[in-house]
């Protein structure tokens, strides 16, 4: 099956009720939300996303794993599988070995080029460390509430802290990295080439 993107993401942002539903932390009613979607146009995977995410968070774990499953069959994204192995860590059903074997399946998908090496000829002579972060969790979200207190806690005379934000979400937690950041670049919908061209040059490392 040929799944086209740009008619995805039109009827994405069409059928924003079952992501303030599910925001809202109802999710008996984004979930029969978008089983109503998906019973008149079954192959749209991002809704299945929503609904797999949904399942997952409460607790119905096995149902959110055949969502995500069909997902990825009629879409074999990046996003959508990781969505994918993070459910299988909440599952207590699922083994150490299911979960390793489905990582090495990511690997084999989605594998990383080669990134280049860091100039570090004059390393001894930099007035500060440039720290980068790429993530779309600075928010209220584990992510975020791992890194904030510490980052806010660095010595900015000697860091400097370099944001690349995939999520459009704003919240409390937010603000208080963009407050500690020297440089917040919203990198949403940008490809891994544009990312990795906004970052070097200049280099941060």
């Amino acid at each position: 099956m040929v799944v086209h993107w740009n008619a995805i993401f039109c009827h994405y942002k069409k059928s924003k009720k079952y992501l303030c539903y599910k925001d809202q932390g109802d999710y008996d009613k984004s979930i029969t939300l978008c089983n109503q979607i998906l019973h008149q146009n079954p192959n749209l995977p991002l809704v299945r996303m929503n609904l797999g995410l949904c399942l997952l968070e409460i607790g119905r774990f096995n149902e959110s794993e055949k969502q995500y499953k069909i997902a990825l069959n009629q879409l074999p994204h990046v996003k959508l599988f990781s969505n994918y192995l993070m459910g299988m860590h909440y599952n207590p059903e699922k083994t150490k070995k299911e979960i390793y074997e489905a990582h090495l399946k990511w690997e084999s998908l989605h594998k990383l080029q080669p990134m280049p090496k860091p100039d570090l000829k004059n390393w001894a002579t930099r007035e500060k460390i440039r720290l980068g972060f790429i993530s779309g969790g600075f928010r209220q979200h584990p992510v975020g509430w791992m890194i904030t207190g510490p980052l806010e806690s660095i010595d900015k005379r000697r860091f400097e802290l370099h944001f690349y934000s995939t999520n459009p979400n704003r919240d409390v937690l937010t603000k208080r990295l963009q407050d500690t950041s020297t440089c917040w670049t919203s990198v949403i919908g940008w490809t891994d080439n544009a990312i990795a061209e906004r970052i070097y040059p200049p280099r941060r490392y």
